[in-house]
């Protein structure tokens, strides 16, 4: 059985923890899998309703890491993920600044100068043009975003007026930029179908493999399969209050905290009094149309975490048939936590006008899953 850790990963402790391991017999394949803007409670073993079986076998049999710490925001985080440096440098106050360097060194450069195939699939966000893509930085494989996250749906769809001024992201494979995709294409299955091809040809080629599945799911936009939002249809209800709650009576049954501690903001037992944020209007205080609209957020979101989990099944069976599990670690982790994100101010009119008539989870809308 391959070795396995599941973490919200404090950046640079990868990069230390592995090239420690360089100088072992028998080096061991690397697949480094992280989601983008997943909640802490989202997934099964860390107290969430949401069916993720893939994850919560990886967690019941590898190493549950409870108290790793990221930097809040997707650009930071994967600048010192792979670099192993703080992201925050003398006059770069803002995310968008503390990125990748072209003097500094990367994972991938790392594990490639010490033999290692090396292979990155998905989001990557920290340069679109040489020298600081993917391809530059050590990785011999690329396919995926190179700037944020898209339409899941097609990827060469721009973003809405109102969230990016109608922005065409990035989508390249290694040298080639691509700007077509097929029908019923859906992002989080291409980088599955991308990262399991490669997989089966780097295998039993003599050499260790480091692969970097990095899923664009469950960031914005909130887009999924007709058929995975129809598991989750009714089962969110309850609200965001409740839901919140019975979380955090799974995390304690489980183990993952102390019961005798107060985890809980304002974690008072009357539902009224239940107010964690004071921004989000009480579940009982909504209108039955903005009921539902939430509920629909959290059914999409709930069907991009169960996909995403889906593909990382399927990649860990391609990992069984090699026949190199026994000699791969497996590590899979969060970039920063769940997103606050929303529409505020001058731009909510034009939200509200993009998505007026799609249902939450179809392609030509644009939604945000919300504080709430």
């Amino acid at each position: 059985m391959f070795r396995s850790c599941i973490a919200f990963f404090r950046s640079g402790l990868l990069c230390v923890g592995l090239a420690t391991s360089l100088v072992a017999d028998n080096r061991p394949n690397i697949i480094l899998i992280v989601a983008d803007d997943m909640g802490y409670s989202d997934i099964g073993s860390f107290g969430g309703e949401i069916a993720t079986p893939s994850l919560d076998q990886l967690a019941r049999e590898g190493l549950r890491f409870t108290q790793f710490y990221n930097c809040g925001v997707c650009v930071t985080t994967r600048s010192g993920m792979y670099t192993g440096l703080y992201p925050r440098f003398p006059g770069q106050a803002s995310a968008a600044n503390s990125s990748l360097r072209p003097e500094m060194t990367t994972l991938g450069n790392v594990l490639k100068a010490a033999g290692y195939q090396t292979a990155m699939t998905g989001k990557w966000h920290l340069g679109q043009e040489a020298p600081l893509r993917p391809i530059d930085r050590g990785f011999d494989e690329f396919y995926g975003l190179l700037d944020g996250c898209c339409n899941f749906f097609n990827p060469a769809q721009p973003d809405p007026d109102f969230y990016n001024g109608g922005l065409v992201r990035h989508f390249a494979h290694n040298e080639e930029t691509v700007t077509s995709f097929p029908e019923n294409y859906y992002s989080t299955d291409a980088f599955t179908d991308h990262a399991i091809a490669t997989l089966e040809r780097y295998a039993g080629s003599g050499k260790p493999f480091f692969i970097n599945l990095n899923y664009t799911a469950p960031h914005f936009p909130l887009h999924a399969l007709p058929e995975d939002i129809a598991r989750y249809r009714g089962k969110y209800h309850m609200g965001y209050e409740r839901m919140r709650r019975d979380r955090y009576a799974r995390q304690i049954e489980s183990g993952l905290f102390d019961p005798n501690a107060v985890w809980l903001s304002a974690a008072d037992t009357k539902e009224s009094d239940f107010r964690y944020d004071n921004e989000i209007v009480p579940w009982e205080e909504l209108d039955d149309e903005t009921r539902r609209r939430e509920e629909a957020r959290m059914e999409v979101y709930a069907a991009m975490v169960d996909r995403m989990d889906q593909g990382i099944g399927r990649l860990m069976l391609a990992l069984e048939q090699s026949g190199e599990a026994d000699n791969t670690i497996v590590i899979f982790f969060s970039d920063n936590g769940g997103c606050a994100s929303w529409p505020t101010g001058d731009v909510e009119p034009d939200f509200v006008d993009h998505n007026e008539g799609i249902p939450v989870g179809d392609g030509r809308g644009y939604e945000f899953v919300g504080k709430a």
